[in-house]
């Protein structure tokens, strides 16, 4: 936890601070998803070649259900990284899994996580 408040505070005095990257990760393990996007926005508006931040930034709207704003950002990692195979995983999964694409609305059935589409934001990092 001490590790957490000290990139915590090194945030408050510089938000653009590449540490974002790994204060949004606590927060994503505590499931602050909330936080844990604007701490990205935040850091990104700074660093925007930050790919694992990118990254951070696209599971982060994948759990908020903000499922198109995760493609975009995939699609941008998959633009600046064309070799990198299992984004292109990723972005297939986002984009052409029906669970995925449908409207939630319209079906009695609860939606997919990427460990049961077989994908992971974490075998990327």
């Amino acid at each position: 936890m001490a590790d957490y408040e000290r990139l915590k505070s090194v945030l408050e005095e510089d938000p653009g601070n590449s540490v974002f990257i790994e204060y949004a990760k606590c927060l994503i393990e505590e499931r602050s998803f909330e936080s844990a996007l604007m701490v990205c926005l935040r850091g990104l508006s700074s660093n925007p070649s930050a790919h694992a931040g990118r990254l951070l930034l696209a599971r982060v709207f994948y759990e908020l259900g903000l499922v198109p704003f995760a493609v975009r950002e995939v699609e941008e990692l998959c633009r600046e990284l064309p070799h990198n195979l299992k984004l292109q995983r990723v972005l297939e999964a986002l984009t052409l899994n029906p669970a995925i694409s449908r409207d939630s609305a319209s079906s009695s059935q609860p939606d997919q996580t990427l460990a049961e589409l077989e994908v992971s934001f974490d075998d990327l990092e």
